[in-house]
């Protein structure tokens, strides 16, 4: 069966990752606004727009659901650089990079 995820009128939304947890089925991807990609999760069908650094790009590549917890993995943009990070339960945790390094991303997340 097909379901419809929310999205913004007349742009793209993208799914990246799946989840289920409990029956619930979590979706981890970005919908974009005409100017921006914004990380985001569906719990079922309602989407949760995840933060970024200034307002900038993001994206989710991972999404896992522990102990009632949500967790996403993915990047935001700073300045010119792609940053590694996660989300827990909406708040962004940025992981090291390299020194130099311009270019990153968590591909996936797991919780144990």
């Amino acid at each position: 069966m097909r379901i419809d995820l929310s999205g913004n009128p007349g742009y793209e939304a993208v799914v990246n990752a799946v989840a289920v947890s409990a029956g619930v089925v979590y979706s981890g991807g970005y919908v974009n606004n005409g100017s921006t990609n914004i990380p985001c999760y569906w719990k079922g069908t309602i989407r949760y727009e995840l933060p970024t650094v200034g307002g900038n790009n993001g994206n989710v590549r991972g999404i896992a659901v522990y102990n009632g917890n949500i967790y996403c993995a993915g990047d935001v943009i700073n300045g010119s650089t792609k940053r590694p990070c996660y989300w827990k339960n909406g708040v962004r945790f940025d992981l090291p990079m390299p020194s130099g390094a311009a270019l990153g991303y968590a591909a996936d997340i797991e919780v144990k």
